[in-house]
């Protein structure tokens, strides 16, 4: 058990979204993540290749 209570308490996504819509939530916050982690260091790349030095 972790020291914040395990599976005692539920989760974020469990809190505020229904049970229905829930696999839907969670492919969406897994696709902007996954995009995220695409972008996010290709566009520091490109920051870094034209800053001023």
């Amino acid at each position: 058990m972790s020291k914040f209570g395990g599976d005692r308490h539920p989760t974020i996504l469990a809190s505020l979204v229904s049970k229905r819509h829930q696999g839907k939530i969670q492919g969406w916050f897994m696709a902007c993540t996954s995009l995220g982690g695409i972008v996010g260091p290709y566009v520091t790349g490109l920051l870094i290749e034209n800053s001023a030095s």
